[in-house]
This record gives structure tokens, C-alpha cells and sequence, in this order.
């Protein structure tokens, strides 16, 4: 998408007032709009306001938190059901060492399937990588003002 605003087509010309309605009605501070036909952006527009001085753009970065989780977990599917994953795979042996290291003893590896279910043991929000030494855990204030400060936020 580039950045600037495409206005929208006639037939989705009705969803622009509803959304400046819902923003009105909303706590929400600002949301940003793309539709896509055959490959090609047909609309991209942002509403409301980034902060208190500046309008959101279709560059404004959101943080998508948990959004996420159900387009990570229909991707790991996609490989399993194409044969290129197993869910009782040992996630140490799916990623880059450098990437992955199971922090404390469990037992048995840490796999693909304990990730999914949120059941593998590991924390929350540790600089969201698992090191190889986590001796000096950080305060959930460091960690938050780590995630505030990578995102520029």
C-alpha cells in the first residue's frame, strides 16, 4: 500500500460515514481502512487521530496484540495439513537456536503444539525472545518500556 488516501469506490462509499459514526460513538482514537480486490488496493483511507495533535494515516502502526494468535495458528495448520509440520515437532528443532532455547527443564522439548495451546511453561513477555540465560529477568516496567520504545510509542 502506498500512503496515501484512495478513495473509495461509489459501492463502498456508505462504509465511510459508518465508520466516522462508530469512531463518534467509540473510545477508540483513530482506525485505518484497506480493501483489496484481485490483488489491488481499492480503498485505503485512515479515520481519526494518532495522538491528540496528529491524524492517523494508512502508515499509523497499531499494536495487533492478540489479533494475531488466529492467523499464526491457521498458518502452522496450512503446514501441518501440507506435511511440511508435525505438532508434536520440538520446537528447538522448527527454529534457529538463536531464536529459541527452552528456558527451564520441562521435562520433555517444548513443541509446536504446547505453543499453540499456550501450555509450552514460557512466560510472558520476556523481551519477547527466550535466551539461552535469563538470569536477570526484568521488571514488567522494563519489559513494558522496552516494548513501548521498539514500537516508537
Amino acid at each position: 500500500m502506498g500512503s496515501e488516501t484512495i478513495e473509495a469506490p461509489a459501492q463502498l462509499a456508505h462504509v465511510h460515514g459508518q465508520i466516522e459514526q462508530w469512531l463518534e460513538q467509540s473510545p477508540t482514537a483513530s482506525v485505518s481502512v484497506a480493501v483489496s480486490r484481485n490483488g489491488k488496493t481499492i480503498w485505503q483511507q485512515a479515520f481519526g487521530f494518532e495522538d491528540a495533535a496528529k491524524p492517523a494515516s494508512v502508515k499509523t502502526i497499531y499494536p495487533m496484540a492478540s489479533v494475531t494468535k488466529p492467523f499464526t495458528a491457521t498458518a502452522v495448520m496450512l503446514l501441518v495439513q501440507r506435511g511440511q509440520l508435525t505438532l508434536d515437532k520440538a520446537v528447538e528443532d522448527v527454529l534457529d537456536q538463536r531464536l529459541f532455547h527452552q528456558p527451564r527443564e520441562h521435562g520433555r522439548p517444548v513443541t509446536v503444539l504446547d505453543l499453540l495451546r499456550h501450555t509450552s511453561g514460557l512466560g510472558m513477555y520476556y523481551n519477547n525472545v527466550y535466551f539461552v540465560s535469563i538470569s536477570a529477568k526484568p521488571k514488567r516496567q522494563e519489559i513494558r518500556l522496552r516494548s513501548w520504545t521498539a514500537t516508537g510509542r
